[in-house]
């Protein structure tokens, strides 16, 4: 299957394959699924005469050779004002790296053999060279994940979405009144469903992320019915110490009846995921992106601020700053850089080691638990045990 960037046709692969030592990790270039192999089955997708990507890097202790994920956050300009919003953007938002910067940048992770980029802002869609980016990563065989508010999704948008194979998300905070309020413009929401509505119509299905806050844990009932009526999945997740939110009392820092509501609600909705820490059944969703131990900040995954901020996890904090990217430093933050070795050597907090559910939920999320308790290594406020034994071993059955 062939491409077209800036003009000229482009041949994409159909795989990934990195060398990891006793496994190869293999990225599915189309359907963006990884999973374990031996080398034997990389070379006989090579004789079948898919094209394949042979990532070959020196190995790392405590983590992969190179990020699974990479965030790059492309812009804080946006077309609305979200009090959670991770990155404090605006329409008053003014930093963004140049085009050049960050194609080379995506060259960089090619090299590094990163299977999937997540880009992010302020809004992907206002950049007017977002198909240009989207373009490189694909050529470099990348997966690319979009997130959007959805508002302002253009003719070109939908071909660019189905031609690219991006993964779309986009972000719903609750029931309209709550949407409006958090997203801080009156009809946001329902140029958002316009926007979902024209997607699928395209043959397009996005998404919806549904950031899990105090404030709007009384809609997961609505979030939950819209998404069925739009015949779109939802994924939930709590909303994490960054940005905006942070000045907030939204952060779920305990584990009260409302919130424990919330998590057996979208636990039942079979169209929804959650993030581990709240899944009430055994078994990761996303069992590569997580160790036995962490979940993956800096051992699967990277982040790259629009202002060139180099992170294990923007949810971090200041301290986990690692530096400014500059072209040709992304392997070497990734290899070196001190922040990325302390996660990688995260002590071990005693309640979660010896918990039934430590490998469903990998006791995350170090970020929360910094911010709550001051300790990488303290208890996770949204820990969801109470929860298990109030519901007995039927679980949600019935």
């Amino acid at each position: 299957m062939s491409s077209t960037t800036a003009g000229r046709a482009v041949e994409r692969f159909d795989f990934l394959a990195r060398d990891e030592g006793e496994e190869w990790l293999l990225f599915d270039c189309v359907k963006h699924s990884v999973e374990p192999v031996l080398e034997s089955a990389v070379t006989a997708l090579e004789t079948s005469g898919s094209r394949v990507r042979r990532i070959q890097r020196p190995a790392l202790a405590g983590a992969l050779s190179a990020p699974l994920k990479l965030f790059v956050s492309v812009s804080n300009r946006c077309n609305l004002t979200c009090t959670h919003c991770m990155s404090d953007s605006s329409p008053a938002g003014r930093i963004e790296p140049t085009t050049e910067e960050l194609l080379t940048l995506i060259r960089e992770a090619g090299e590094m053999g990163v299977f999937l980029i997540v880009v992010g802002g302020g809004e992907p869609l206002m950049r007017h060279d977002i198909w240009t980016l989207v373009g490189a990563m694909r050529e470099q065989g990348m997966g690319v994940s979009l997130t959007t508010n959805g508002t302002i999704v253009r003719t070109r948008d939908l071909r660019a979405f189905k031609r690219h194979d991006v993964r779309v998300n986009v972000s719903i905070d609750g029931a309209e009144g709550n949407h409006d309020r958090i997203r801080g413009r009156e009809g946001s929401f329902q140029r958002t469903i316009q926007g979902i509505r024209t997607m699928v119509d395209a043959g397009i299905t996005p998404t919806v992320r549904f950031t899990l806050m105090n404030s709007n844990l009384c809609d997961v009932d609505a979030v939950l019915d819209l998404c069925n009526e739009l015949g779109v999945p939802v994924k939930a997740r709590r909303a994490k110490p960054s940005g905006r939110v942070i000045g907030t009392t939204d952060i779920i820092t305990e584990g009260t009846p409302a919130y424990f509501d919330a998590v057996v609600k979208l636990n039942k909705a079979d169209h929804c995921g959650v993030e581990d820490l709240m899944n009430v059944e055994a078994g990761a969703k996303e069992p590569l992106l997580l160790s036995e131990n962490d979940c993956g900040a800096g051992t699967r995954v990277m982040f790259v601020d629009e202002d060139g901020t180099v992170s294990p996890c923007i949810f971090l904090g200041s301290d986990f700053r690692a530096g400014q990217w500059t072209p040709g430093s992304l392997s070497n933050f990734w290899a070196s850089a001190p922040e990325f070795h302390q996660m990688r050597n995260l002590p071990e907090n005693k309640t979660c080691g010896s918990c039934s559910r430590h490998s469903t939920c990998h006791a995350e999320c170090p970020a929360i638990r910094l911010h709550v308790n001051g300790s990488l290594d303290g208890d996770d406020p949204g820990c969801i045990k109470p929860l298990l034994v109030q519901l007995g071993p039927t679980r949600l059955k019935g």
